[in-house]
């Protein structure tokens, strides 16, 4: 069900990396306009220094890198799910109101069958409404993500629709 790709050029040595090229690759970021933004809220921290240069290089072995707080690293596998989505469920992380609303997010089909890193990083590649079914792919590799989504990009799209009453 997941396809691997690896990196592992990223790992050995003294690779260097500009920043915004480090953040791109930690898949915590759908889009280059999330990873600019993180940057200029001043999110974004290397050995506990706040950087705010897009550009700033580092060597990715040596020097540690947060994001409000939290720890990222390079991943050397990507994974891919296509999953039909059920009806009901939700494409987003449920905030706190949703769960005391009891909603469902399709998130929670893959907890328990991925590594606690691996889900952290899952992304929905665009969304479905809650109440309509159909495939959704979820992954771990903003580039796809970003790809497929982002309007400078032509990705063609078909949906077809059901309905119960006819449409006048």
């Amino acid at each position: 069900m997941a396809k691997k790709a690896t990196s592992q050029h990223l790992t050995r040595g003294t690779m260097k990396l500009r920043l915004h090229q480090f953040l791109s690759k930690t898949g915590v970021f759908s889009s280059k306009a999330e990873v600019k933004q993180a940057i200029w809220d001043g999110d974004i921290s290397v050995n506990g220094s706040v950087v705010k240069n897009m550009t700033f290089q580092f060597n990715v072995n040596t020097k540690q890198v947060t994001y409000k707080g939290k720890v990222l690293e390079l991943h050397d596998e990507e994974v891919h799910f296509l999953l039909h989505k059920p009806l009901g469920c939700i494409c987003s992380r449920l905030n706190s109101h949703e769960r005391s609303l009891g909603k469902e997010s399709v998130y929670e089909v893959f907890r328990e069958h991925v590594e606690p890193t691996t889900f952290e990083r899952l992304v929905t590649v665009g969304r479905l409404d809650e109440n309509t079914t159909g495939f959704l792919l979820v992954t771990t590799d903003g580039k796809i993500v970003h790809r497929i989504t982002s309007p400078e990009h032509t990705v063609r799209k078909t949906y077809e629709v059901h309905t119960t009453h006819d449409i006048t």
